[in-house]
């Protein structure tokens, strides 16, 4: 069993705006010091190591206790650029020195004669299709095979013209980009269903790359070029495709990534089938207890927050103090079996 009762009549709960008991609290203990993430994991996907990849999440979920919400997925992903590679139906490239990330060179040119079409016999599509089908028949109830880090809309265009191009293009030929949108707009349910059909997800449940637990259709929703546009750029040529991927889905969380983004909260916060926000300060800056401007925002507009960086019990008490329990999951890291549950017990107490 993947998910036990409680854990489902919790998540439940979480989605439809009630609280059960607590706050969802996700956390896990790792055995025998195992590491728990897979080295070179683009680079063994891409290539077709399907059943070392298989090997690798089996130890990790073996040697890993699951508590509060938590439960164990595999995640079969290529690589950030992976659907600018669908469209582009070629190969994802690597350093001679680094197998830990990846891209895609720019292959769009000229707008007017390129095929903005899903290249179902490209590499990359091909091999997502068949890997997650390769975990999906060897789940046996041990895992979920979560939704892909997709990147889609404004994010693919990018790595199909390159971002230094595409910021240049929304000056010169905004028409021509609002048109190449909405063809690879059009793409998004096409993959997601894919995927979730490939991956079993409508027998399991689906999760995503932000590990949480559905009946229906969830996964993650981003535009991480939108740092790099203005609030009017945003409107035009971003908001679209992130309203329309909010409305396919069942449930859904956006990555909200670094400062740069924040002059777009307020327009996000729009979205009415956004469920919550995932915000990510960035490395080198402020904790997260000092956003609590951003997380009040989202709140007062009726979204739910993951929190993260949120290790002990007083930063608990006082993110709870300030926002309430409604709405919220505290990723709190590794624990052991005391420390989840003195932190559990304090918020089904004052909860």
């Amino acid at each position: 069993m993947i998910l036990d009762a409680r854990q489902k009549e919790m998540w439940r709960h979480f989605w439809a705006n009630d609280v059960k008991q607590r706050p969802l609290l996700m956390s896990q203990e790792h055995r025998n010091g195992k590491d728990r993430n897979i080295q070179g994991k683009y680079f063994k996907t891409c290539n077709g190591l399907y059943e070392q990849l298989y090997k690798e999440n089996l130890a990790i979920h073996e040697n890993t206790i699951y508590r509060g919400e938590s439960f164990p997925t595999v995640r079969c992903e290529h690589g950030p650029d992976a659907f600018a590679a669908f469209i582009s139906g070629t190969a994802l490239k690597f350093s001679s020195d680094d197998k830990e990330t990846n891209w895609i060179d720019p292959a769009l040119e000229d707008y007017d004669n390129f095929d903005f079409s899903l290249k179902e016999n490209g590499p990359i599509w091909k091999g997502m299709v068949n890997v997650s089908k390769y975990f999906a028949d060897r789940a046996e109830s041990r895992y979920i095979v979560a939704t892909i880090d997709l990147h889609s809309n404004i994010d693919a265009l990018s790595a199909l013209r390159g971002p230094q191009n595409l910021c240049m293009d929304l000056i010169d030929c905004p028409e021509k980009v609002e048109e190449a949108l909405k063809k690879i707009r059009a793409l998004y349910p096409v993959v997601y269903n894919k995927l979730y059909e490939a991956g079993n997800m409508g027998k399991t449940g689906s999760s995503g790359w932000i590990p949480f637990y559905c009946e229906g259709k969830y996964t993650v929703i981003q535009a991480d070029f939108i740092c790099m546009i203005s609030p009017e750029q945003f409107d035009r040529f971003a908001y679209p495709a992130l309203e329309e991927e909010a409305n396919f889905l069942d449930h859904c969380f956006l990555h909200l990534d670094g400062p740069g983004a924040l002059k777009h909260l307020d327009r996000i916060l729009e979205i009415k089938k956004l469920d919550g926000i995932q915000w990510v300060s960035g490395a080198g800056q402020k904790p997260m207890k000092e956003w609590m401007e951003v997380f009040r925002k989202c709140r007062k507009a009726g979204k739910k927050l993951v929190i993260y960086d949120v290790t002990t019990l007083d930063e608990i008490k006082y993110f709870t103090k300030e926002l309430g329990p409604n709405g919220l999951i505290f990723h709190i890291g590794d624990k052991t079996e005391a420390e989840f549950e003195e932190i559990e017990g304090w918020l089904v107490k004052n909860t």
